[in-house]
């Protein structure tokens, strides 16, 4: 799926929907207008590229894509620090290897 000025695969679960819905309930009010509405849950493949190299990019991953299962083996919780990224803690699913 295209991002403008990146490249995403789009995933479709209703299983990991319904626990990202469940973690927006439990955070209103923490949450920015951003995160408040149903998310296009998705991969993110390329990211902040011009778009003529997106555009590129798209095409020639969709010429060979074939979509398949999706395994979630666990939450991560990341913390934004303007720029970098920090992990804060991670939950593995029960009953996975």
């Amino acid at each position: 799926m295209p991002l403008g000025r990146g490249v995403a695969f789009e995933v479709q679960s209703p299983e990991l929907l319904a626990i990202r819905m469940e973690l927006a309930d439990a955070l209103h009010g923490l949450l920015v207008p951003q995160d408040m509405g149903t998310p296009k849950l998705h991969i993110t493949i390329q990211n902040k590229v011009e778009p003529v190299v997106a555009k590129a990019l798209l095409a020639q991953l969709s010429a060979s894509f074939q979509s398949r299962p999706l395994a979630i083996r666990e939450l991560v919780l990341w913390r934004y620090l303007g720029g970098p990224w920090e992990q804060v803690q991670s939950w593995r699913f029960s009953g996975l290897r």
